[in-house]
């Protein structure tokens, strides 16, 4: 899982050029790299076979498209898989739709 380093750097005790400040700024993008705290990662069904988590870790399942959360010996799914080869989801509410799909045709959809 990803973490923010623990670090202890140089305060600057006067005033720091905009040219000297923007180079370090550079330096540390290109050495962390980036970091999104508020994703999700992202992980395949083989990395989740091989990498460590802590109890409660939430992930994204790639392989079958679902949240999952880390109980301490396995995954559990929080979502439903998504099926890749579908191509649409539909979610209903109260009325009624009907969808007609013809493959030559295309999609009539009806309220």
């Amino acid at each position: 899982m990803s973490r923010l380093l623990k670090t202890a750097l140089p305060f600057a005790s006067t005033e720091v050029s905009p040219q000297l400040y923007n180079r370090l700024v550079r330096i540390l993008e290109l050495n962390v790299g980036s970091f999104d705290p508020d994703r999700t990662p992202h992980f395949t069904q083989t990395e989740l076979n091989t990498l460590d988590f802590q109890e409660g870790d939430v992930i994204w399942n790639t392989t079958v498209g679902s949240l999952q959360a880390y109980l301490g010996n396995r995954f559990v799914q929080l979502t439903e898989p998504t099926i890749k080869s579908a191509g649409f989801e539909l979610l209903g509410s109260v009325g009624t739709l009907k969808i007609d799909v013809k493959l030559s045709g295309g999609i009539k959809i009806e309220l």
